[in-house]
């Protein structure tokens, strides 16, 4: 069998470059393995972030079934009240914690909204990420 120069150099000419390809390409390969991990690395702390957020609804929601224990008791109360033959007007005591329930209230509805759109924020931004790597790959 004849090999021609022109065709053996030309050959050569062609493992050189597929070889020069294939070292770019394991190059790639590891460059993308990095960044996979730093990828990780990055939704590991999205991860417990929003694990902090689920930890700051439990605290919300016990702030919310305090509260809701409070307004049973103060009801109660005033129930007794009403059924007793005592005066309808509320007591000093009662009037005070109905005031205190009252600024309380307006703070777990303006915690409740900041953790809502918080919330909802997050969510979208991780549904948003999630289709987006989902589409890429």
């Amino acid at each position: 069998m004849t090999v021609s120069l022109h065709s053996a150099a030309a050959t050569h000419a062609d493992h050189r470059q597929w070889k020069n390809d294939l070292e770019t390409w394991e190059n790639d390969i590891a460059n993308w393995r990095r960044e996979h991990e730093d990828a990780l690395a990055a939704l590991e702390q999205v991860a417990d972030c929003i694990r902090l957020h689920n930890e700051s609804l439990d605290d919300h929601e016990q702030a919310l079934q305090k509260t809701a224990f409070g307004l049973t008791a103060h009801e109660k109360k005033l129930a007794d009240l009403l059924q007793s033959s005592g005066p309808l007007d509320l007591d000093d005591d009662l009037q005070q914690q109905h005031q205190q329930e009252a600024a309380q209230h307006q703070l777990n509805k303006a915690a409740h909204e900041r953790i809502k759109r918080h919330h909802h924020r997050a969510m979208a931004q991780v549904a948003i990420l999630k289709a987006s790597v989902e589409a890429a790959l």
